[in-house]
């Protein structure tokens, strides 16, 4: 062939019955194909994919946020009342709410950040989770770092794959 083509490859899904576009996998806990497949996460109780992939990042951002936030004022409650006059030990014992929970707040803290730190990385990359999770390193999905960052604001589209199980004609999505 001359010229430059590419080949898309397509894959049957057995369970809906119709082909997948690339990086669309079927979810077997919520029994449907989904686009950019990321993961399906049991917090939120669906699966993580291309139409709401920001609102997963946002909700683990103002996560991490919201734990580091009551972190570090519990923390300067502790911190203001151990400088007064009083002791230490009575200080806190005035404060103890505040010092339990800043103690759990720092252990916590670290779980909502490694997996804010793991999706940013992903999205630096413009690979999923599942991609990440079988060992490919696929970069042709790539637009580059701000390009990868700037998908993230872009409208949500129309779904490609169809619940009547076929994949809807390009020339009939709407692209603004």
């Amino acid at each position: 062939m001359n010229g430059n083509y590419s080949v898309l490859l397509q894959n049957w899904c057995l369970t809906c019955n119709c082909y997948r576009p690339p990086r669309c996998v079927h979810c077997v806990y919520c029994d449907n194909c989904v686009e950019q497949f990321d993961h399906h996460c049991p917090w939120i109780g669906t699966c993580v994919g291309k139409r709401n992939y920001r609102f997963f990042f946002l909700f683990v951002l103002s996560t991490t946020i919201l734990i580091g936030f009551c972190n570090v004022f519990c923390f300067y409650n502790v911190y203001i009342s151990t400088n007064s006059d009083t002791s230490t030990l009575n200080s806190l014992h005035n404060n103890i709410m505040s010092g339990i929970i800043w103690s759990l707040t720092f252990l916590f803290f670290w779980l909502p950040f490694a997996l804010l730190v793991y999706h940013c990385y992903l999205i630096s990359k413009n690979i999923t989770t599942c991609e990440k999770s079988a060992g490919s390193q696929q970069i042709r999905y790539s637009e580059g770092f701000l390009g990868n960052w700037l998908r993230l604001c872009e409208p949500i589209q129309k779904s490609v794959v169809c619940s009547e199980g076929y994949i809807v004609p390009k020339s009939t999505i709407y692209e603004p």
